[in-house]
């Protein structure tokens, strides 16, 4: 264990030689969230972290959007994908929680986009345009603004914690 702080140093070290690299991996695998931390922490500016945070979700757009489609149209890419799309978005369709967020229309989609929130995001709320039936113009724009909001927000708490722990 003596060697622990070492080991730690040099990942840190090996991730500062790539971070944006670094950055992609976070954020594909585990989400805006932690991957706007973990550039944080790897040394990326705040602007930096913006921009690669929106491209990274503008990339889980295409992704997703043709998941949903192919599973609206039946040409599933496994049973077991359709099955789930169809329970999600059923499961999804009688809950007040998504109601809400349905009746606010655009704003629902920036709001759960922006929300840094385990379930939130740019899965949910590409679900969420998705069966508002928002065109695709419209609601890649709404998910940028959320996308954008989302790491400003995540910014903002990181940098609130950092100060309260210099202050304690």
């Amino acid at each position: 264990m003596e060697h622990l702080p070492t080991c730690i140093e040099r990942f840190h070290a090996a991730l500062q030689s790539s971070p944006v690299l670094f950055f992609f991996i976070v954020h594909l695998t585990i989400g805006r969230t932690f991957s706007v931390l973990a550039g944080l922490w790897v040394g990326l500016s705040p602007v930096e972290l913006i921009g690669l945070a929106w491209v990274g979700d503008m990339m889980n757009i295409p992704f997703f959007a043709t998941l949903y489609e192919l599973g609206h149209r039946g040409l599933r890419l496994s049973s077991a994908i359709g099955r789930w799309l169809d329970r999600t978005i059923a499961y999804l369709e009688h809950r007040r929680f998504y109601e809400r967020f349905a009746g606010t229309g655009a704003l629902g989609v920036v709001v759960i986009c922006a929300t840094p929130m385990w379930g939130c995001g740019m899965w949910s709320s590409i679900l969420l345009a998705r069966t508002m039936r928002l065109k695709r113009l419209p609601g890649t724009l709404y998910l940028s603004l959320g996308s954008v909001a989302g790491s400003i927000i995540i910014l903002a708490l990181a940098g609130a914690v950092q100060m309260a722990l210099k202050l304690s």
